[in-house]
């Protein structure tokens, strides 16, 4: 590291080499603080290398932390070679550290002077900046971090046009109170008096330095003797210094300080800011205006004082709006918002003392001149904007009005450098702006989707049902029609009812604003009872006309509910809308976590600028042995890249066993680790948590692990999980000496120990201590415990989060905000996100209805800031004025488009990492991510399919497992031949019993509604020949899994039942059989993503003359649900359809030159063609049942 282009400070920091230095950085033009850890060639530097990186740490880990970045200076990057190790921050010109302008006579920052701190108005401000040192340690006592070392040397003064400077730094010995046993506590020699009192003690320290509370020479107000001396005063009791271990106790405290200290300076100055009315602009313009505005056309004696009335009443009060924008000529524009109309000023023109002819501009007074009714276009589409509260006095020359000529005595006016600010203030980053952008247009579609299903009605209560009749509501039209969907709101709501997951509905009399609120509230002799929150729950019974007729759940009186829903506007919903409503809600509080995690943001949207390698110097766990080279190559890669990094795992590639080794490596690394593990689904947390609880892997006994998977539902309440989360630690408290002494010595206790033990609402505190605390948290990726994790701001060290490929990116955020490190597992050629289908059809349009959509997310219970923020809000505005010009519009549509472009490649996220990581892996360039190449699951002749079509033939066999399944004596069951089936018990991986296609043969379509009970009945019959080896050969006693999959619910269900009605699960299962999953034996493809089976039959189900392709073959031209569907067997694969059909169009596509990913699979699958030898082609003859 070429130190000299550096200039050091004299600021070294004792027991660890480490020094600061100032750098001019001449490619990005600004300034750079640089931390720097020098090394000494030929000698062992592994404590420095600690040091280094337990700052890196720490700084890495706060940058997630909602608003750290305001109050703590956090890392830009870290670098190493073979002279030293530094951590680097940006600065500004100006930047300073504390310790630094304290020795130079510098008068910079008034309320650093001591000779000025006597005025309230001085110390005022440093209490500001101490209130900000005190949020910023706050954020790190949340995480369980000390910063020991509190001083002017780790305060860094920000250049900014406020008095709110203060920064704090310097976190080289931060504790973590999870981690007091590590060797850089003693290093230290922090370790012995750190505390959370001793950080605030020595905050108060620092506040002393400048106030002096002992010697008297500033006369202090009550409220600041009393803070410093409870803090500094060895004397002040234990009792009453405890309180300061709470930050947010001292955080008030400091809030009431500031309170006292600027009334006390507003009693002895009053503050207004002043507009000036210049005489020319008054004379010409401004009685036009004013009387245009205040409709006073027509009134021939509207007198100037009337117009200047108008204003002040206009800009009296206190709250008004100053904003910033560039025209389109890229000039800077200024405007104040009164209560109804618009200003533009300019700086004040104060004539010089030297010269009549020459001025000085300056925000000392805001010059008015042009009053309009609305901003401009082109401001509102670049405008920043600050809400104040402020006085406002009006100013005119004396020679216009009197009455307005003179300000107030003993008033002190404030300038307006605010709009200098509102200029300066950093904007939104592009990059920040427009992934934020993204999230809230995906957003808008979920909630979108979720609104179209409330139902406008009108009830009639019967004596045992209410008929319900629906009403007209544009509003689900609308959304519906936005959605792609059409039909009358009769349609919408019997396609609802179809459905068959919506069978019960919540009645109220408004719409439901939260997952709570779907369930019975009918309590209607409660003293709390309200008639607008009375809710029912309805189990629909039958249709009659336009007329649906409802049962209540649990059977009440009905006629005492006449008054509330009878004549009454009323709302129906479908309970399974509950998750969803959840489901948003959560993610709108994730977006608000989001807004200022601009490093988050950064390294999702350009992975390939965000990545830092660190070389990994820890030994191996024993399973680093076990693994293949593609497991050992990504292995490392993991542990060596931050702060994120992507594994596409195909089907069968040892996932789990991955994340098993990974988390025992990390314990053995850092045993306080904390590591939340999420997946999308609670079936692939269990098999992760049984996976590592199971006792496979070599974990401590004291880990505190938290499942908050099992059983979750929406409606859980806070009892239940306090009570599931603190039981068993209650149980080991009760029993321990500690306790059993206190009970006894201390009888004051007692009662407070009692209460402790029996109600659950006194263990909230406790509950949020073991959260806090946990080493591993098992959950779903969007969970309520998430949900909580970050609205508290608790940070863990690692997210790795399963299935990645079948969450958006909007679900993706969440667990991705908990931790610095971050992997994400999965396979984007798998599952897609739930709703990608009608998200990428809306943003695939030219054109839709922007407004309705951004609507949905700017007002009502979703309503979320995030629209202000990325400016969707006056996108929305502008696209509904019909005064724009043409560059305007064009540059709108631009904006829309690019909006829309970005919003699909963040929904896919994962997909989009993965592709980064692919293209960086090509070009040989370092890389966030890789694919694990090695299968162990299949058959070869089923794995090759796989490769080859989805792939790019990189997939590789594992030799003994390829082995094992050419062998034919290792397969576990035979099959009974007969003349329908004459090649079923073949050694081949994959089996076809073929249906002759319709439109080849004079064979009738066998496809009825989604459902082919032809296939079904082939299904049953094969089923009736399988045998298990287990019934020949008595030593081989494992029970065979084996599971049936089809991509149709209605062939499921069809399927199943005949099962049930031949009773096939039983005889199975005297065969040696069991089902692979659950108590079915057919499940839908979707469903079985990540299970596997030694046989799986698949019924595909389409046999029609529909066209064009889509209506003909749906799901099986879904490439990654096919995907999915064929990866599922391990040593054979049987597929009931009509490969003929699949043929046909096959042809059909290589002649249009479409569909790609269907010619490619029947050219592999088709008898003939060149890897024919794979597979095993059994025409089925139809034949009577």
């Amino acid at each position: 590291m070429n130190m000299t282009s550096y200039t050091d400070l004299g600021i070294s920091y004792e027991n660890s080499n480490a020094r600061l230095y100032y750098r001019y950085d001449e490619d990005a033009e600004n300034i750079e603080l640089v931390k720097v850890w020098t090394r000494t060639p030929d000698i062992d530097d592994t404590l420095i290398r600690e040091l280094w990186s337990h700052e890196l740490r720490y700084l890495n880990k706060l940058k997630l932390i909602n608003g750290a970045q305001d109050f703590l200076l956090l890392s830009k990057e870290s670098r190493f070679d073979d002279y030293a190790y530094a951590i680097v921050f940006d600065l500004n010109e100006g930047h300073q550290i504390l310790s630094q302008y304290l020795e130079t006579d510098n008068d910079k920052y008034a309320y650093l002077d001591k000779n000025k701190l006597k005025f309230p108005i001085y110390r005022a401000s440093l209490w500001k900046n101490i209130l900000r040192l005190a949020r910023g340690l706050n954020i790190l006592h949340n995480q369980g971090l000390l910063h020991s070392n509190i001083c002017s040397r780790n305060i860094l003064l920000k250049d900014t046009n406020t008095d709110e400077n203060f920064v704090l730094t310097g976190f080289e010995y931060c504790l973590s109170l999870n981690d007091l046993t590590n060797p850089l506590s003693s290093i230290s020699g922090q370790a012995s008096k750190s505390s959370y009192l001793q950080d605030w003690v020595q905050i108060a320290a620092l506040c002393n330095i400048f106030l002096d509370y002992r010697s008297k020479n500033i006369e202090l107000m009550p409220s600041e003797f009393t803070f410093l001396k409870e803090l500094l005063d060895d004397s002040i009791s234990n009792k009453t210094r405890a309180k300061a271990i709470n930050g947010d106790y001292i955080i008030n405290k400091i809030e009431n300080i500031i309170n006292d200290v600027k009334g006390l300076a507003d009693k002895e100055s009053g503050k207004e800011y002043i507009v000036f009315f210049n005489n020319h602009f008054l004379n010409l313009r401004l009685i036009k205006q004013i009387k245009a505005l205040a409709n006073a056309a027509n009134n021939d004696n509207y007198l100037l004082e009337e117009a200047l009335d108008f204003i002040n009443d206009d800009l009296s009060g206190e709250n008004i709006t100053l904003i910033y924008a560039k025209d389109n000529k890229d000039e800077d524009k200024y405007f104040i918002k009164g209560k109804r109309y618009i200003y533009e000023v300019i700086k004040y023109r104060e004539p010089t003392s030297f010269s009549i002819t020459t001025s000085i501009e300056s925000w000392s007074r805001a010059t008015c001149f042009n009053i309009t009714e609305s901003l401009p276009h082109w401001a509102k589409f670049s405008k920043k904007s600050i809400d104040c509260q402020i006085s406002v006095r009006l100013i005119t020359p004396s020679k216009v009005s009197q009455k307005y000529a003179k300000p107030s005595t003993n008033t002190r006016y404030e300038d307006w450098s605010q709009f200098d600010q509102l200029k300066q203030e950093n904007s939104l980053d592009p990059t920040v702006k427009e992934f934020l952008q993204s999230l809230a247009m995906c957003h808008a579609i979920e909630v979108a989707e979720y609104r179209r299903n409330i139902f406008k009605v009108v009830a009639d209560v019967k004596t045992d049902s209410i008929v319900i009749k629906l009403e007209k509501n544009i509003d689900i039209l609308n959304l519906s029609k936005l959605l792609g969907i059409n039909g009358s709101i009769l349609d919408l709501f019997n396609n609802k009812l179809s459905d068959g997951e919506n069978n019960k509905w919540i009645l109220s009399r408004r719409e439901l604003e939260k997952s709570s609120e779907f369930k019975t509230w009918d309590n209607i002799t409660s003293m709390h009872f309200n008639d607008e929150d009375i809710r029912l729950e309805l189990i629909y019974d039958k249709k009659i006309g336009n007329q649906f007729y409802f049962h209540v759940s649990n059977s009440p009186d009905l006629l005492r509910f006449v008054q509330y829903f009878n004549n009454h506007p009323l709302y129906l919903t479908p309970i399974s809308q509950a998750g969803s409503s959840a489901l948003l809600h959560r993610k709108n509080k994730a977006y608000i976590a989001l807004i200022n995690n601009s490093y988050l943001i950064k390294s999702l949207v350009s992975p390939d600028e965000n990545i830092t390698k660190i070389p990994y110097k820890h030994s191996y766990t024993s399973s680093y042995g076990e693994m293949d080279a593609s497991k050992q190559k990504v292995y490392t890669d993991i542990l060596q890249t931050y702060p994120n990094y992507v594994v596409q795992g195909p089907p069968g590639v040892g996932k789990t066993f991955l994340v098993t080794a990974l988390i025992e490596q990390i314990f053995k690394d850092e045993p306080n680790s904390k590591i939340v593990l999420t997946a999308q689904s609670h079936a692939t947390v269990q098999v992760l948590y049984d996976a590592l609880m199971g006792g496979d892997i070599n974990l401590s006994k004291n880990i505190i692990s938290i499942d908050d998977f099992k059983n979750e539902s929406i409606f859980d309440d806070d009892t239940s999980k306090i009570e599931k989360h603190t039981q068993k630690y209650v149980e080991d408290l009760k029993s321990s000496l500690l306790w059993k002494r206190a009970y006894i010595e201390y009888p004051s206790l007692k009662n407070d120990m009692d209460q402790f033990i029996q109600s659950t609402e006194k263990r909230k505190p406790f509950y949020k201590q073991i959260i806090s605390s946990a080493n591993i948290l098992f959950t779903t990726s969007n969970s309520g415990i998430i949900e909580e994790l970050i609205k508290n701001n608790i940070q863990f060290d690692w997210t790795i989060m399963e299935e990645s490929g079948k969450a958006s990116g909007n679900e993706l955020i969440s667990p991705l905000l908990l931790s610095h490190r971050r992997l994400m597992i999965g396979d984007h050629k798998q599952l897609p996100p739930f709703s990608e289908k009608v998200v990428n059809s809306i943003l695939e349009r030219d054109s839709i209805d922007y407004s309705l959509l951004i609507d949905g997310i700017s007002n009502g219970s979703f309503k979320t800031n995030l629209t202000k923020i990325s400016g969707l809000d006056e996108l929305s505005e502008l696209m509904q004025s019909d005064e724009l010009d043409n560059d305007t519009i064009k540059q709108l549509n631009q904006t829309i488009k690019r909006i829309f472009t970005n919003a699909k490649t963040h929904f896919s996220l994962f997909k989009h990492l993965v592709e980064t990581s692919e293209r960086l892996n090509i070009n040989n360039s370092s890389s966030m991510g890789d694919l694990l190449k090695i299968q162990y699951r299949m058959h070869p002749n089923i794995s090759k399919l796989i490769s080859s079509l989805f792939y790019k033939d990189q997939l590789i066999n594992h030799k003994e497992t390829e082995n094992k399944y050419l062998d034919i004596t290792t397969k576990p069951f035979i099959f009974s031949t007969n003349d329908h089936f004459p090649n079923i018990n073949s050694d081949k991986g994959i089996v076809w019993l073929g249906i002759q296609d319709s439109n080849k043969y004079n064979f009738l379509p066998q496809e009825k509604d989604y459902t082919n009970e032809f296939e079904a009945q082939i299904i049953i019959k094969s089923l009736e020949l399988i045998q298990s080896k287990s019934q020949l050969n008595t030593k081989n006693n494992k029970p065979i899994k084996l599971m049936v999959l089809s991509p149709y619910k209605k062939q499921v269900d069809m399927l199943n039942s005949l099962f049930l009605t031949h009773k096939t699960v039983e005889k199975i299962q005297q065969k040696g059989f069991c089902i692979a999953q659950g108590d079915n034996l057919c499940k839908t493809v979707d469903s079985f993503q990540g299970g596997e089976a030694d046989l799986i039959i698949l019924s595909l189900v389409r046999h029609n003359t529909h066209t064009p392709i889509r209506k003909a073959l749906g799901f099986l031209l879904d490439a990654r649900r096919m995907n999915v569907m064929l990866s599922r067997a391990k040593y054979q694969m049987i597929i009931v359809g009509s490969l003929d059909m699949l043929a046909w169009w096959s042809n059909d596509s290589r002649a249009k030159d479409s569909e790609n990913f269907l010619v490619k699979m029947t050219d592999m699958l088709i008898p003939n063609s060149i890897q024919a030898k794979e597979l095993e082609i059994c025409h089925y003859i139809p034949i009577a049942y």
